[in-house]
Order: structure tokens, then C-alpha cells, then sequence
């Protein structure tokens, strides 16, 4: 204490004779500025210290508001893991309960499995006939030939009292044996399949409808008569050479319609002469055209690429699409590749001599065909200038090569 206001008094002596001296040595206005530059240096000081000040409690108000902040958010994550903990419990609890499920528990979810698979499979024959319709008016043959040919399949499974050869059997009699109790849920059953089977002669006569049309032989690409063939196959179990005896049939009925019908209509107008070179000359473009067709339809344009008919026939959907909203179509999709096997091995490729004799006796029947219908035709032609005009419109028909363009662009 004593040493305080020693140092008190000292400090106090001190300021006392430098104000003396500032006195001696200065003058009053020199003193004046220095009072004002002192006191403006004490109130500078001042500010600078309340700034101090303020910062820092502004900085104390944050800290303290962040350091709630963090205290909130711990205690939730806190509440969220307590909860995560109870969530486990619970499941394990959950999942112990379900894995000592009772006998009659398991049987009642196997049963409605079941009848969910019965009913999906129901579903897809009751959507059949929509399908296949959509199908044939977009001349689609192939399309609805295979879509009635799996509803076949799921139809065999569906039914104990039916046989698919064996295959049915053997890919599905266990499941049809636990299946028996569940068909009388769906009654619709017995009357649907009758309405399916109708489509079976739809199919077939479209598809013949199509190789038989000639008005649209000319526009007519390859690929639908490929498709129409394809259909065939699959519908009537056709071999190779079924298929091509059929198109090339096809053709010679449409030669010879159209040899018929041109008997009265040929000269009706007027200018005979003119109107039998015509019908001549549609007759060798109608001749080669099938002749084409037939190379593109039966003939391998290389050992890996198999002819036109028989690869548009193996072509297919992929797996996933073949029985589309049933669950777990093993079976089916077992029977639709046994299906597929057994056609590849009864469509074998042709080769090009088999073709080329095919075509040769096609020739001759065309041949004979059209020297018995023309007979008429040619017993009214009066004048021998227009017996020439028709040999040479059918000469310059037959040495005219657009016809092959026309085969080979459309």
C-alpha cells in the first residue's frame, strides 16, 4: 500500500514539473494546441477502445448462438440413432416372427401365389383375341401365329384333361396336380379357349389370303410374303418343301385368275391387239417376279445367312417378352423352345438344285396353263400384224430387266 501511493505521488511530482517546464519553455497557444491534440488523442483512444469492446461481445452473442446450435443438433442425432435402435429391434423381432410363421400361414401364401400365377395365366389367353385381331389387320401373320401358338402353350398347362405330346405333361404335371383346386376360380376358362381356337383358321387364311392376292403382287414386299410363309409353317406344321410348293401354287392360281378373268375383259374396249400384248406382258413380269421372289424367299445368300423365309420364321421376341405379365413362365418358355427346336429341325435350308428343279417344273405347269387359256384369246386375232405386235411385246417384256429391280429395291 505503502509503495502505491508512493509511486502515486512520484508520477504526481513527475507530471507536476513537466507541466512547470511546458510552462518555461512554451508559449500559452503552443500550450493550447497541445491541450487540444492530447485531448483529441484521449477521445481517439476511447472510440477505439468502445469498438473493442463491441466487437468482442458481438463475437461472444455469436459464439454463444453457434454453440446452441451445436448443442441442438447433437441431441438430435442423438434422438435419430436412439430411434435407428429401436427401428433394428423392432425388425429383427419382425423378421424372427416371420421365419416361425405357422404351417397353415405358409400354405395360405403359397395358395395365393398360386392363384395369382392361375390368374395371370388366364389373363393372358383372355387377352388373345385382342392381340392377335391387332395383329392380322396389321398384316402381321407371324406375330399372331406365334401369340396364338404360346397361348396354346399356356392353355395345355392350364388344363389336366388335355395333352401336349408329352411336352405339357412333362414340363408341368405337378404344377397343374397342385393347380386343380384353384380352376374353379376362373370359369372363364372353359368358355375362353373355344373363342382362341377360332383364330386358328384366321390365321391360316389370312396368311393364304396374302401369297394369293395378285393386286398386290406388284407392290407386295418380300418380307410379307416371308412373314405369310413363316405363319404358315407354324400354324400347319409345314416342312421346306411345303412351303415352297405353296408359294410357288399361290402364284401359278394368280396367273391363271388373271388369264380367266382377261378373257372377256381383253378387247372389250376396243384394240384388241394392244390389250394381248398387255395381258402377255403382265404375265412374264408376273413369271419372273416369283421367280425372284422364290431366289429371295428359298435361297441362302451365304453359309451364315440362312434364306429370307426361314430366318424371318426363327426370328422371335426376346425372353422376356414371349408370355408377357405372367410370373415365372419357366414352363412355358421351356415348351415355346422345344416348339422352336422342333421347327428348326423340320425347316432344313433348301438347296439352290431343289429350288431351281421346283422353279422348272413350275415353269412348265405356268406353261401349259397358259397355252390352254390363251387358246381362245389367240383364235380371235385376225390379222397376223397383231399376232406380231404381241410376240414382240412379250419379247421385250421378257428381256426387260425392271422387273428384277423393282424385286430387289422393294
Amino acid at each position: 500500500m505503502r509503495g502505491g501511493k508512493f509511486q502515486q505521488k512520484v508520477v504526481e511530482d513527475g507530471s507536476a514539473r513537466n507541466s512547470e517546464a511546458l510552462f518555461e519553455t512554451r508559449s500559452i497557444a503552443d500550450i493550447v494546441a497541445i491541450e487540444a491534440r492530447t485531448r483529441k488523442e484521449v477521445e481517439e483512444k476511447k472510440e477505439e477502445l468502445r469498438q473493442l469492446v463491441g466487437a468482442s461481445y458481438r463475437h461472444l452473442i455469436e459464439s454463444a448462438d453457434s454453440i446452441l446450435d451445436m448443442r441442438r443438433s447433437c441431441e438430435a442425432v442423438v434422438r435419430n440413432v436412439a430411434a435407428m435402435e429401436s427401428d433394428f429391434s423392432l425388425l429383427h423381432k419382425t423378421i424372427s416372427t416371420t421365419t416361425t410363421t405357422t404351417p397353415g400361414a405358409d400354405a395360405k401364401r403359397k395358395r395365393k401365389e398360386a392363384l395369382y400365377a392361375l390368374g395371370s395365366r388366364v389373363k393372358y389367353l383372355v387377352d388373345t383375341p385382342e392381340k392377335i385381331w391387332g395383329c392380322l389387320d396389321e398384316r402381321m401373320f407371324l406375330e399372331a401365329a406365334q401369340r396364338f401358338m404360346r397361348a396354346w402353350e399356356v392353355h395345355q398347362l392350364l388344363s389336366p384333361s388335355t395333352s401336349a405330346g408329352g411336352e405339357g405333361a412333362a414340363a408341368g404335371g405337378g404344377w397343374q396336380a397342385q393347380q386343380q383346386g384353384l380352376m374353379a376360380s376362373f370359369p372363364l376358362l372353359r368358355h375362353q379357349w373355344p373363342l382362341v381356337e377360332t383364330f386358328r383358321t384366321q390365321i391360316v387364311d389370312r396368311s393364304r389370303e396374302c401369297l394369293h392376292d395378285a393386286s398386290r403382287i406388284p407392290a407386295a414386299g418380300v418380307e410379307e410374303y416371308a412373314a405369310a410363309l413363316a405363319a404358315l409353317a407354324v400354324m400347319e406344321q409345314l416342312s421346306s418343301h411345303d412351303l415352297l410348293k405353296l408359294f410357288l401354287d399361290a402364284r401359278r392360281a394368280c396367273l391363271r385368275s388373271q388369264l380367266v378373268s382377261a378373257t372377256s375383259t381383253v378387247g372389250a374396249g376396243g384394240g384388241f391387239a394392244d390389250g394381248l400384248a398387255s395381258l402377255l406382258s403382265q404375265l412374264v413380269a408376273m413369271i419372273q417376279l416369283t421367280l425372284c421372289q422364290t431366289g429371295q424367299l428359298f435361297l441362302e445368300v451365304s453359309s451364315s445367312d440362312r434364306a429370307i423365309s426361314f430366318a424371318t420364321l426363327l426370328q422371335g421376341a426376346p425372353q422376356a417378352q414371349l408370355f408377357g405379365g405372367i410370373p415365372q413362365p419357366d414352363r412355358e418358355v421351356a415348351l415355346w423352345h422345344r416348339h422352336r427346336e422342333g421347327m428348326e429341325a423340320r425347316l432344313p435350308s433348301l438347296s439352290s438344285k431343289e429350288v431351281a428343279e421346283a422353279c422348272q417344273g413350275w415353269l412348265r405347269a405356268c406353261a401349259a396353263d397358259i397355252a390352254a387359256e390363251s387358246r381362245n384369246l389367240l383364235s380371235r386375232v385376225t390379222q397376223i400384224r397383231h399376232l406380231a405386235q404381241a410376240e414382240a411385246a412379250t419379247r421385250a417384256a421378257i428381256a426387260s430387266k425392271d422387273i428384277f429391280a423393282a424385286s430387289w429395291t422393294g
